[in-house]
């Protein structure tokens, strides 16, 4: 329904809607998780967040990877999705969603996602 959303509600062209495309690609990771970690913060209006995002995004990768949860990824894209549903239906309700990141960590803590990356190996996955 993004055809009635104003522009600077659309979601952004680098949203993770196909999370295993970061698992895939091997080569070239570091630049994809900085320029979708940007992405995200610009996309909530959120610019010094940036460095949480990725460390959300580096976290997922690196439980996928070692195989300490299956589907992180996929978790992080379904949490994402539903601050971008939060965020879409305030603008039309008048409403604001005052801190989107703190939204995503609730969604993910709730998932028991955000205590893994946390409590993850800092393992490298670049």
């Amino acid at each position: 329904m993004a055809f009635s959303l104003s522009p600077s509600a659309k979601p952004n062209a680098l949203a993770i809607d196909s999370p295993t495309a970061l698992l895939r690609a091997k080569g070239g990771r570091r630049q994809r998780v900085e320029a979708l970690a940007r992405a995200l913060a610009e996309e909530f209006r959120d610019p010094g967040s940036v460095r949480f995002y990725a460390h959300l995004l580096w976290g997922a990768l690196r439980l996928e990877d070692y195989g300490l949860r299956q589907g992180a990824l996929e978790v992080l894209a379904w949490a994402i999705g539903r601050v971008r549903e939060a965020v879409a239906t305030a603008e039309f309700s008048r409403r604001k969603v005052l801190r989107p990141g703190a939204l995503l960590a609730s969604l993910l803590k709730a998932e028991g996602l955000l205590d893994q990356i946390r409590q993850a190996p800092q393992w490298r996955v670049a």
